[in-house]
């Protein structure tokens, strides 16, 4: 099942920052059991898109996150917020 969230960083984050938590969050996930495959890209300068091919319930709504995916996450979601999930 794929995944798609898009994050969009607030006004006066570090964007080298942004990027590197979104590197953060792939890599994560991608260390997640039930995960396929996971990749962010930036849609402009101050947007990032991810899509995470999971199976149901291994990422996202209805998943037991580990620590290491919420230290993720909440790094991320520290700088921007998330406006879409599908």
């Amino acid at each position: 099942m794929l995944q798609i969230t898009k994050f969009e960083m607030h006004s006066g984050a570090d964007r080298n920052t942004f990027g590197n938590a979104a590197y953060a969050v792939c890599k994560t996930a991608k260390s997640s059991p039930g995960v396929n495959d996971a990749k962010y890209y930036w849609v402009n300068p101050n947007l990032i898109a991810f899509i995470v091919d999971a199976e149901p319930g291994s990422w996202g709504s209805g998943a037991q996150p580990t620590s290491e995916a919420m230290k993720a996450l909440f790094d991320l979601s520290d700088i921007s917020f998330n406006f879409f999930s599908l």
